[in-house]
């Protein structure tokens, strides 16, 4: 375990294996004893949130493209990459999940590994199904 304080605040964070240098837990420690565990995407926080805002454009364009009477064919191709999107945001934050919490839940062990494999496994049903 590392540790580093910033602004009176202390840093402790793990570094596995598995994630290569990449933060798998990181956990704050405030002067009132407060702590937060950040969730798997934070790194990936802006590129996610510019990710969404792309998607609402082209969504907000659709909603353009069928108001002025599109062609049928135009939208339905606008709705795919619209789809397309929002897929390979999903499994961005899936990728984040089991680099983050599922690798965290293994090191540290206990019954909350099978809980984090059935959320992942249950997620990937949903965008299978998807």
């Amino acid at each position: 375990m590392k540790e580093f304080k910033n602004r009176g605040k202390y840093f402790h964070y793990l570094e596995s294996e598995a994630a290569r240098d990449r933060l798998c837990m990181f956990v704050i420690y405030t002067l009132g004893g407060y702590s937060h565990r950040m969730n798997g995407y934070t790194q990936d926080k802006d590129d996610i949130a510019r990710r969404l805002k792309r998607v609402e454009g082209q969504v907000r364009g659709i909603g353009d493209m069928v108001g002025a009477d599109k062609y049928c064919i135009d939208v339905l191709t606008q709705i795919s990459a619209a789809t397309k999107a929002l897929e390979s945001v999903a499994l961005l934050l899936l990728s984040d999940h089991l680099n983050h919490c599922v690798v965290e839940a293994i090191e540290g062990g206990g019954p909350e590994v099978s809980e984090k494999i059935q959320e992942a496994n249950d997620a990937i049903a949903r965008l299978v199904r998807s």
